[in-house]
């Protein structure tokens, strides 16, 4: 998941397909839900993934990063509807530890804030970071104590699940820290229910919630090379999750551009379909001008354009 290919090459897909320059408020700031405010702290990564949806920024251009930490605090702590905030990038932990103390010295007194979020791979691809450093441990430690932290981070195969990943997560949760992951459904590396049930069942076990299983964005360079076929990422899922115990059962969020003038969105769920059903929903609505956003539960469940949540 890390190794370059030629594939790559293909020119099939689009630079930005969650429509990110559009929620753009200031460089490197965006905010696209009403309660959420996301910081593209850094381009940079402990490991560039193949499947990267910014693989137009990260590790290449700094063009999109934030540079202005006291516009972004002045932006946040003027925005009260704001409930909480998503540090990602890159990856968040790539920061200098002063970097991270300076968002969370600021963060956590803002009293309109429930939540801070720190997007970040450093536990799958590279814990030393945190296992080996205790003033990076001394600083979250002293944050969470004022507010809730949350890691968010991808832990896409079984075999990621290490020792010392376990040791890195351990660290964090003796510190009050919770931590959630967010899967991709990838083509060749995870597509098939046995192997995602593990993962599941490791997860949970080790107390990492699985929140949420994406489908492969059409990202150019990506689309060719790891995107499942949305049907059949259905039923690998809906056969992962049976497998499951209850907090094994994650949500799955299949984002799908159907044309190029489509934008990612995110919204409320309306109604009920069954997985068979899905193509003809999506065939149904292609001549209109949203993405549908599905989150499957047993059946699955549709979630609309129309009324958007964080």
């Amino acid at each position: 998941m890390c190794i370059p290919s030629l594939q790559e090459m293909d020119a099939g897909g689009e630079t930005d397909t969650s429509g990110e320059s559009s929620n753009t408020v200031a460089l490197g700031l965006q905010h696209k839900y009403r309660e959420t405010v996301l910081i593209l702290s850094t381009n940079r990564c402990a490991m560039y993934c193949r499947h990267c949806f910014r693989k137009r920024t990260v590790g290449a251009s700094e063009s999109e990063v934030n540079r202005n930490f006291l516009e972004t605090v002045r932006y946040i702590s003027e925005h009260e509807e704001v409930s909480n905030v998503l540090i990602s990038g890159g990856d968040s932990l790539m920061m200098s530890n002063r970097m991270i103390e300076r968002y969370l010295n600021a963060f956590t007194d803002m009293e309109h804030l429930d939540f801070i979020r720190f997007g970040t791979r450093i536990p799958v691809v590279m814990p030393d970071r945190v296992r080996n450093d205790p003033e990076l441990q001394e600083i979250f430690g002293k944050s969470s104590k004022k507010k809730q932290i949350y890691i968010v981070t991808q832990f896409n195969h079984p075999r990621e699940v290490t020792e010392e990943a376990l040791d890195c997560i351990r660290i964090f949760q003796k510190l009050g820290i919770i931590i959630r992951n967010q899967s991709v459904l990838l083509k060749g590396v995870n597509d098939s229910p046995e192997l995602l049930g593990e993962l599941f069942r490791k997860l949970t076990a080790i107390g990492v919630i699985p929140y949420y299983v994406f489908q492969c964005r059409p990202v150019r360079g990506v689309k060719n090379q790891f995107q499942v076929p949305i049907e059949k990422g259905a039923w690998i899922i809906d056969q992962a999750k049976s497998m499951q115990n209850g907090p094994g059962n994650v949500s799955v969020t299949v984002c799908h551009s159907l044309r190029e003038k489509w934008k990612y969105s995110e919204s409320r769920t309306i109604g009920r379909c069954c997985s068979n059903s899905i193509r003809q929903r999506i065939t149904r609505t292609a001549a209109g001008s949203l993405q549908w956003n599905f989150s499957l539960t047993n059946v699955g469940l549709i979630r609309s354009h129309d009324q958007i949540i964080r």
